[in-house]
């Protein structure tokens, strides 16, 4: 999905006439600087940088890769020695570090930092980390930082009969008191030790404390470059990032897999980036958005991407009038707009603005036009003319908002 994204980000600006929305739309947010954090932002501009040979009316100087984190530092597992090569390896690639700084405020075109710096883009990669499960809330156990307090057995505390292992239990750490980080490996170590106690419970032995092996840390930046710290071993560059997919390997559930993969490596090693988005399922056909006050939702000019139907607040409709930006009409909770762009394959005729904090629903075109397509009382609906009372306009004139 966020391959897909990407590319559709590259389409838009490619051929959006507005300046500013063409720098929303090349600025990408990633929140988080831990492993997925640095891994996607470093991936995400590798790959862009890379597909802009394919878009010659883009520059590589409009595109902006932001990775922003609340912490003073990248990668606190690391030492400071691999950190700060990785570091500098992002900043000579064009990414941008924003550190002790969070996200403080988000919505469909902007993050707001809580140093209350403003960031406009189309695209915002939260790669935080797990909140609680929502299971967890409504359960009368103790939550440290939304995850289980368990003992160092893995047992549920005020419940010794219940076990819990992974990201939403807190496990200390015998050495260091402090719970074991939310990590694949840890997860992996907790699970089996807590099997391990419930067959010496059942058998009345004793139990023994969860200490998970760990292998190592590595973060794989590109194709050919990573960092790892393996058993005091440190290393950077292609020896780390052959260690990384061995390890990402070993996760396969099986050789056929395991083989499948490695080809695909080495195909890829030699062959061009293919810029088609893949032919996922999409599990998010219908897209909860959020807009501040003043923010465009849509822009009169722009290609036509998603229908949108409001939940809250309020938007205004103008258009462009004898050069001059006119107001059509105001639209509240339960009235749709977007619809004319995709059922025409149009550019939009109307620029949509959030009057106030504003919530809707989008659906992304192909969904859309399935819908459309299977119902005619749907197809009939979206097309039949709305009269706006509130226009100055007599003369029929064709809106984004269907106002004719």
């Amino acid at each position: 999905h966020l391959r897909n994204h990407l590319i559709e980000m590259l389409e838009a600006a490619s051929v959006t006439a507005d300046p500013d929305e063409r720098q929303r739309l090349l600025t990408f947010v990633v929140a988080g600087a831990g492993y997925a954090g640095v891994e996607i932002a470093s991936e995400a501009n590798e790959f862009l940088r890379a597909s802009l040979k394919s878009y010659p009316m883009l520059d590589a100087g409009e595109l902006h890769v932001i990775n922003v984190d609340i912490l003073m530092r990248i990668l606190p597992t690391f030492n400071d020695r691999l950190a700060q090569r990785v570091v500098q390896r992002m900043k000579a690639r064009g990414i941008e570090l924003r550190l002790g700084v969070g996200l403080k405020d988000a919505t469909g075109s902007a993050v707001t930092l809580t140093d209350g710096s403003r960031i406009e883009t189309r695209s915002i990669i939260a790669t935080v980390g797990i909140g609680t499960n929502p299971l967890l809330r409504d359960l009368p156990l103790t939550l440290s930082r939304g995850r289980l307090v368990c003992d160092r057995f893995c047992r549920v505390e005020g419940y010794p009969d219940v076990f819990a292992v992974g990201d939403n239990a807190a496990v200390p750490d015998p050495t260091s008191g402090q719970p074991f980080g939310a990590m694949v490996m840890v997860a992996f170590g907790e699970g089996r030790q807590a099997a391990r106690n419930i067959v010496a419970e059942i058998r009345s032995q004793p139990l023994e404390p969860a200490r998970p092996t760990r292998f190592g840390e590595v973060a794989l930046l590109s194709r050919n470059y990573g960092v790892a710290q393996v058993r005091g071993l440190e290393m950077h560059g292609r020896p780390a990032a052959l260690v990384s997919r061995l390890l990402f390997l070993s996760f396969m559930p099986s050789w056929r897999r395991r083989l499948a993969l490695t080809l695909h490596w080495m195909g890829s090693a030699v062959m061009p980036d293919n810029l088609t988005p893949l032919p996922l399922g999409r599990s998010n056909l219908v897209i909860p958005m959020r807009f501040g006050a003043g923010e465009v939702i849509v822009r009169e000019g722009d290609i036509g991407g998603r229908f949108y139907v409001i939940t809250a607040g309020e938007v205004e409709v103008s258009q462009q009038v004898d050069g001059k930006e006119q107001s059509i009409r105001q639209m509240g909770p339960g009235e749709h707009f977007g619809e004319l762009a995709l059922l025409h394959d149009r550019h939009r005729t109307a620029t949509v603005r959030a009057l106030k904090d504003t919530s809707v629903l989008s659906i992304a075109r192909h969904d859309f036009a399935a819908l459309v397509e299977h119902s005619r009382a749907l197809q009939d609906a979206l097309t039949q003319p709305r009269l706006d009372q509130s226009s100055p306009h007599t003369e029929p004139r064709d809106s984004e908002n269907g106002v004719r």
